[in-house]
This record gives C-alpha cells, structure tokens and sequence, in this order.
C-alpha cells in the first residue's frame, strides 16, 4: 500500500467499526451512520476532497435542512473531526445547526 493512501484508509477503517455503511455511487465513496436522532453522512471523491455533516432526523423533513456540524478536507482530517464529536445530546455535542451548502444532505 502506498504510504500516501494509510492515513486515509484507515480513517475510513474506523468509520466502518464506528458502524457506517458504504456504497460506491458515480461521484465517490458514501457513508452514512445513524443514530441517536442523527444522520452523519461523508462523501469520499478523493484522498483530498472529502465532505461530511451531521443533520437532525427531524431537519431532513426541511427543504434545505441545516448541518449541525459539517467539514471539507482531506479523508483522514474530516473522518478524525467527525469521529471526535460528542454524541448528539451529550455535553460539547454542536447543537446548532448551520447552512452548509457544500455537503450533501443524503448520499
């Protein structure tokens, strides 16, 4: 394996443990996780365009639902915020959701 490409795959290693599924749609790798009344979704277009968010269920009935959290980067930077943050409820979770108009609401 190239020593490029390990950090990146490893993120997404720990995204499959931290219970996200994957599909291979034309435009990149999706994931997605759900639970305790959140969605996280991540799109993977390369090892440095990578997208993420997480959305209340309930905001997703929106027309354009806002982020509770979302970041662009590379794999292994987006996939370590998004896999660093709180629970949705507990204590440092973000709680306000934002516009984010560059990630995806649903992959």
């Amino acid at each position: 394996m190239n020593e490029e490409f390990a950090p990146h795959l490893a993120a997404l290693r720990r995204c499959v443990d931290a219970g996200f599924q994957f599909q291979q749609l034309p435009e990149g790798l999706s994931g997605t996780r759900t639970r305790l009344a959140t969605i996280e979704v991540l799109l993977v277009r390369d090892t440095h365009d990578c997208v993420a968010a997480r959305y209340r269920l309930d905001d997703l009935e929106r027309p354009r639902p806002h982020a509770l959290w979302s970041a662009m980067g590379t794999v292994a930077e987006v996939v370590n915020g998004l896999l660093s943050l709180p629970p949705h409820g507990e204590p440092g979770a973000p709680r306000l959701a934002l516009e984010c108009p560059d990630v995806p609401r649903q992959l």
